[in-house]
């Protein structure tokens, strides 16, 4: 999220964040195109941004069902999940 807010490029988030790194043998076509990869990339980070954001609902749904986390917790967790949906 901090990379996001920051305007980094999505290639460099991969690179950077998640050890990606781009070669030819990850794309049936041959030669890559810049934007194919960078959009290729935002779309790896979209995905991840959305299991995330799946992930932290499960806990506020637990939560809701069990109240079993501390409030300070679920506020950050609410406020986490507004951030993805705004960056989504």
């Amino acid at each position: 999220l901090y990379e996001l807010n920051k305007k980094t490029t999505s290639e460099i988030i991969m690179t950077k964040l998640f050890k990606f790194k781009v070669s030819d043998r990850y794309f049936r076509y041959k030669p890559v195109k810049r934007e194919f990869i960078e959009e290729y990339c935002k779309d790896q980070i979209n995905n991840k941004l959305i299991g995330y954001r799946s992930y932290l609902i499960s806990i506020l749904k637990y939560n809701n069902e069990y109240g079993c986390i501390d409030a300070k917790y679920i506020f950050k967790y609410e406020n986490l999940v507004s951030e993805i949906e705004n960056l989504i």
